[in-house]
Parts: structure tokens; C-alpha cells; sequence
């Protein structure tokens, strides 16, 4: 049996959300989540961009304040666009300033459309190609004032470029939201995991970020110890070709790396079962692939040697907690 049915959770979900933000908190929670998950955003610059707005200000979700979030860089660019062409106007500026500021006009034209294939991957909830697009649109401010500095000139719209870098990473925040609330919900039940690595072993994967519900959670979780196993498998060629590494440990190592391709198998089946939606079977899978990692650790100590790959195993022990969470 599941820990969540899918209508008790929508109703969980629902009533967290409610909390959490409810309709005048919504701008203030957001921009804190915001600001202390980047170090480009600042809270009063971001709870200013949304308060505004009036569309903004009338959102009453998240998803409806994301909207407004990318239409925010966008209407900055029809900003500085009439700038830039009053700037090249100007007789006092430089010909190589000039060539600067032409090159920022482009850069700013091909964010603009960067932006709005942004905004409507985020509409369909296609978080993934949603930061993809607004992590290249952020790109033309950084870029542009590059230019000026790669000339020796002075940039005339530095402010207009920081603000709409700003504007930016407030919108490629609500890609990495995707469905925050509900990794950190789930994070919040996984037992004998730390609540940090659980949140940062789904945000750190586009995949995870963009899942809208339990289910498609639970299968990126099930992905996650494969993964880790794969980026194992090159250190244990490495140390076992170590000729500072003891015959002991290298025998201790052929354990391991046998162990762990076991581990792939059962977690392949285990995930196999969750998809089917037999999450006994999954269990069984997960917790006898989870059993390789403590006797891992236990094969160097019997050895009396000092096991070189004890943080790994421990990441992997941690990872597998994470995906039996989902089948009890």
C-alpha cells in the first residue's frame, strides 16, 4: 500500500498550499523561497517586481504569479529596446560602443522569444525545457555588458541589464518550483533520511523537478541509486588499478563491484514492480538492493582494511531509503 492515495494527497497538498501562502502572502512566501535558493535575487527587488503588477497582484497561486514571472523580463526588453535605438543615435557615443549596444539589441531581441517559449513550457507544466529557455534569456544581459567591457567602453543600460537579469532568475525560479512543495512534502515522511539530501537529490534532477505527481516522483527516485551506482563504477576501476591499495582491499572492492551490479538488477526490477503498481515486490527489490550497501561496509572491516568509498555507500544507502519511502 501506498503512504499516499492520489485524491488524499491533492487534498494535502491543497490545504498546505493554503497555508503556506494563502492570497496576500503569496507574492512575500514566494520571493523568499526565491531569494534563498538564488544569489542573483533580492527579496525587496523581487516582492517589488510582483507588487507592481496588477496582474501580479491578483494572482492567487503559484502557478498564476509564474505566468506573470516571465512576462515581467519580457516587457523590460520592450524597455530597453527603445534605448538602445535612442543610443545609437547619439553622436557622443563611440563607434565601438555602438557595435557593443547593436550586438545587445540582438541579444535582447533573441531572448525575447527565449522568454515566451519559456512561459509556454511552464504553462504546460514542461519545467525542464521551461529553465532550459529562461537560463539562455538571462544569458543576453551578462552577455551584453561582456561586450562592452571585451571594447574598453563603459556600458550605457548596465542598471537596465542587472534589473533584467534580476527579472530572469525570478522566473527560472519557478522552474526549479515545478512541483517544490511536493518533493519537500514527500521529503518530510522519508524515514532515517536527512530532509536536505532528500530535497537536493530530486532538485538537482530536471526529471524530478518536473514531476506533478507522487507517482512520477517515485520513478526518478527508483533512477536515482541506478545513477549513483554508474558514477561509482569508474572509481573502482581506478582504485583497484592502485598499487597503493592493498591486495586486501582490492579483494574487498571485486566484492563491492559485484555487489553493486547485483543492485542495479533489483533496483531495475524494483522499479519495474512500482510502475505496475506492485509495491510489494518493489519493496523486497529495493530493500535487498539497499542490503548491498551495509555489507559493502561490512566486507572491509572483516578485512580489518579501511573502506575508500564509505561516502558513496553512504549517499547510496541514503538514495535507496529514499525509493522504499515510496513503497510502503
Amino acid at each position: 500500500m501506498k503512504c499516499w492515495s492520489s485524491s488524499s494527497f491533492v487534498l494535502l497538498f491543497s490545504l498546505l498550499f493554503a497555508q503556506c501562502f494563502g492570497d496576500i502572502n503569496l507574492i512575500q512566501n514566494v520571493c523568499k523561497k526565491a531569494s534563498g535558493s538564488s544569489p542573483n535575487i533580492e527579496f525587496k527587488f523581487c516582492v517589488a517586481s510582483f507588487t507592481s503588477d496588477p496582474k501580479s497582484s491578483s494572482a492567487t497561486t503559484v502557478e498564476q504569479l509564474g505566468e506573470t514571472a516571465f512576462e515581467h523580463p519580457i516587457s523590460m526588453v520592450n524597455t530597453i529596446s527603445p534605448k538602445i535605438s535612442e543610443l545609437l543615435k547619439d553622436p557622443k557615443l563611440s563607434p565601438k560602443a555602438k557595435t557593443a549596444l547593436q550586438d545587445c539589441s540582438k541579444l535582447y531581441s533573441d531572448a525575447t522569444d527565449q522568454l515566451k517559449v519559456a512561459l509556454s513550457s511552464y504553462n504546460s507544466k514542461d519545467y525542464g525545457k521551461a529553465n532550459v529557455y529562461a537560463s539562455a534569456a538571462m544569458d543576453a544581459a551578462s552577455t551584453c555588458e561582456d561586450g562592452f567591457k571585451e571594447l574598453g567602453e563603459t556600458c550605457p543600460i548596465t542598471q537596465e541589464n542587472h534589473d533584467y537579469f534580476e527579472l530572469g532568475a525570478i522566473s527560472l525560479s519557478f522552474t526549479c518550483f515545478g512541483d517544490i512543495y511536493l518533493i519537500h512534502n514527500v521529503c518530510r515522511k522519508v524515514p532515517g533520511v536527512e530532509f536536505k539530501f532528500c530535497v537536493a537529490s530530486f532538485t538537482s534532477d530536471p526529471k524530478s523537478r518536473s514531476a506533478t505527481t507522487i507517482e512520477q516522483l517515485g520513478q526518478t527516485a527508483f533512477e536515482h541509486p541506478v545513477c549513483m551506482i554508474n558514477s561509482i563504477s569508474p572509481k573502482f576501476s581506478k582504485l583497484l588499478k592502485d598499487p597503493k591499495v592493498s591486495q586486501k582491499a582490492k579483494t574487498a572492492l571485486h566484492d563491492c563491484s559485484e555487489l553493486y551490479s547485483n543492485a542495479i538488477d533489483q533496483l531495475k526490477e524494483a522499479l519495474s514492480s512500482y510502475n505496475s503498481k506492485d509495491y510489494h515486490t518493489a519493496n523486497i527489490r529495493a530493500s535487498a538492493a539497499m542490503d548491498a550497501a551495509v555489507t559493502r561496509g561490512d566486507g572491509f572491516e572483516d578485512l580489518g582494511e579501511t573502506c575508500p568509498l564509505t561516502q558513496e555507500n553512504h549517499d547510496y544507502l541514503e538514495l535507496v531509503a529514499i525509493t522504499l519511502s515510496f513503497t510502503v
